[in-house]
């Protein structure tokens, strides 16, 4: 039997205060998912999608009993919010439970139409895009102009069943599956909890030289006595990649977490890295930083 919109939405509540930014307040959260509960999507009359920014495809998703929308406005980093790997990750994931097309139908509204190409075609995402260079879509639904909010699982009609995105938090895509299933999903978070700690909490690169990539290995520890699995890690910024252990750490043993930055521009950065892992503590943040010289 599948969720009901109504349970979905509030359970889906609980997952993302868990994990939400400490700026992200609890009262914003809930006018955010009581405004869009059960709020019908529109979609332009005569969308027209392309693949890499170029080439014009037919692409139908109207008629069915669940889709993802994910719109991306042009406001920050575009590539820090596209992370088109993990889409392409999770677009899988999808297709290999359900036993029933899942359309995803992502809109991105960015300044440049560069920006676009660049990122799907250095990314090798050859999914169907929806380009929206006047911002007419975000014109005609209001989205929250908080990006963790701007991806939504629809049904049949069109109206929001769960809002959240899956590509922040493994939680949420979780979620996504049960309610397209009508199953519990089967995630490593079931794993019997241990706890862990990073040896460090910031991580501070220094002074580097433009275009220059630069790593650092910060240590992730089993402070408990269950063996500990890192199930996905999530970084603010698509400048900023990570090799973590794949390998269950046992207990009072040690993982090296190696994390790299490519410099794209001078200037200070802050960003943050998020472990998500079987620990009560999870997830586990980094923050770094540094200057590009």
């Amino acid at each position: 039997m599948l969720l009901k919109p109504k349970f979905s939405l509030v359970l889906l509540f609980l997952l993302l205060f868990v994990s939400c930014k400490k700026s992200d307040s609890t009262d914003q959260v809930v006018r955010i998912v009581s405004a869009w509960q059960g709020k019908e999507v529109l979609f332009p009359n005569n969308p027209v999608f392309t693949i890499y920014g170029q080439d014009t495809v037919s692409y139908n998703f109207r008629n069915a009993d669940y889709k993802v929308v994910s719109y991306v406005d042009s406001v920050g980093c575009l590539s820090c919010k596209l992370q088109l790997d993990k889409w392409t990750n999770i677009i899988h994931r999808i297709d290999s439970v359900a036993d029933i097309r899942v359309p995803f139908v992502f809109v991105f509204s960015p300044e440049k139409l560069r920006d676009v190409v660049y990122a799907t075609k250095s990314s090798g995402f050859d999914y169907p895009i929806l380009l929206d260079m006047k911002g007419e879509f975000n014109n005609m639904n209001h989205f929250p102009t908080n990006f963790n909010f701007q991806t939504m699982l629809l049904d049949r009609d069109n109206r929001v069943v769960a809002i959240g995105n899956p590509v922040q938090s493994p939680k949420t895509l979780d979620l996504f599956q049960s309610i397209i299933t009508g199953q519990e999903a089967e995630s490593e978070t079931k794993a019997s909890l241990t706890t862990a700690e990073l040896d460090i909490s910031q991580l501070d690169f220094g002074e580097l030289s433009e275009g220059v990539s630069q790593q650092r290995i910060v240590n992730l520890k089993n402070t408990g006595n269950k063996p500990l699995i890192v199930q996905d890690v999530v970084v603010s910024c698509g400048c900023t990649k990570v090799k973590y252990p794949q390998t269950p750490i046992m207990p009072g043993e040690t993982g090296e977490v190696v994390v790299s930055y490519d410099p794209d521009k001078k200037g200070g950065f802050h960003k943050t890295v998020t472990l998500y892992c079987n620990a009560k503590q999870s997830p586990l943040k980094l923050s770094i930083s540094g200057r590009v010289v």
